[in-house]
């Protein structure tokens, strides 16, 4: 393949040596991703996948999707072998995910939907155990009997069809692109001015003071947070230890800790960390460069 093509490929492009070290580099894997000639290909990628990519390169396997680490952002990306096993193409998949997400969080229901389709079903079923209550008499029904038989199952399948009707009336198209902030500090006063900050910016907010909540909450729907605030000292689970927790189950969350402690910096599980008190500012445009 030529050099003028490897150039224009809009994805990355390394070529490698025996000992995995970059030879050269495209302008897009240089660009998109810092990969520079020198270094081995698997310092460019998150701690936790640097095994999993050694491993790969000797491997039979063509393709593998890691977390490339680039001026203090991670992305996703799929490393896919040349013909010889000595390149590598790399493919930037953050759009991709970034829309799994989002189609993701279209497709949860409404609280609105979850409320009156509960309504609607309770409904329902009490129809229903009306019926079979008149089913399960072993006497011969009466007039009356008969009647409300036949008006019972009406309303019961009134009611299902209502149900039916109510999800197919939900548009299943991407929602707002609101962003969503998850707050994190165990002072409740603290809590709630960040999240009035927030909110006043058109951000979406849902915070906690109590750290094990937060991380429960997080891990039933990771999709539905876009980036996360944390407090460094907290009862229970530490920020720290809370951001390592939440990046497990999802590794492009950007998390912002906030902290008094000077020797503290960022580290894998951090995206920022700012020091107390905090400059809002400075608060708000670490917020929107991560969410940018």
């Amino acid at each position: 393949m030529s050099d003028k093509i490897i150039q224009a490929s809009p994805i990355g492009f390394v070529s490698l040596d025996e000992s995995s070290e970059v030879v050269s580099s495209n302008d897009v894997a240089r660009q998109q991703f810092g990969i520079e000639k020198g270094y081995g290909i698997e310092s460019y990628v998150h701690d936790d996948d640097r095994e999993r990519l050694s491993v790969f390169l000797r491997s039979a396997d063509s393709t593998i999707d890691c977390v490339v680490r680039f001026e203090n952002k991670q992305k996703f990306a799929r490393f896919i072998k040349g013909p010889d096993d000595s390149a590598l193409w790399i493919q930037d998949l953050s759009h991709q995910k970034a829309l799994e997400r989002q189609l993701q969080t279209a497709l949860t229901p409404t609280r609105k939907l979850t409320r009156d389709l509960r309504h609607i079903t309770a409904t329902a079923l009490s129809y229903g155990e009306l019926v079979q209550l008149i089913l399960d008499d072993d006497t011969p029904l009466s007039v009356k009997a008969k009647d409300n038989l036949a008006r019972y199952q009406g309303q019961l399948m009134k009611h299902l069809q209502a149900a039916v009707r109510l999800i197919n009336q939900q548009d299943v198209s991407a929602k707002s692109e609101r962003k969503h902030i998850l707050i994190v500090d165990d002072e409740t006063i603290v809590t709630e001015v960040l999240a009035e900050l927030m909110r006043s910016k058109s951000y979406k907010v849902t915070s906690f003071t109590d750290s094990g909540s937060a991380l429960k909450a997080f891990e039933i729907n990771p999709s539905a947070y876009d980036l996360a605030i944390v407090d460094h000292h907290m009862p229970g689970l530490d920020g720290l230890t809370l951001a390592r927790s939440m990046r497990l189950t999802d590794t492009s969350l950007p998390v912002v800790l906030c902290t008094n402690r000077e020797e503290v910096t960022e580290q894998d599980s951090v995206q920022q960390v700012l020091k107390k008190p905090i400059d809002i500012d400075q608060l708000m445009t670490t917020v929107t460069e991560l969410l940018e």
